[in-house]
């Protein structure tokens, strides 16, 4: 019988670096330096800095425009 759900093979899925801020994420995802100002606009919108701000913040924009803002 078949295995239902197939173990993937290793093909290096895991990155060995991590990024540390919001502009390394938009520098390593996007590649695009507009796209990644674009990123960049909406944590200088809530007063963050991306050189610093955690990389967790590019979840932003999704929480934005799936939710709304709520102020």
């Amino acid at each position: 019988e078949r295995e239902p759900y197939p173990a993937v093979p290793h093909k290096r899925l895991l990155r060995t670096r991590r990024a540390g801020t919001l502009a390394e994420v938009g520098a390593w995802e996007l590649r695009d330096a507009r796209l990644a100002a674009l990123l960049e606009s909406h944590a200088l919108a809530h007063g963050l800095d991306p050189r610093a701000a955690p990389a967790n913040a590019a979840v932003l924009p999704y929480m934005e425009y799936a939710f709304g803002v709520w102020y």
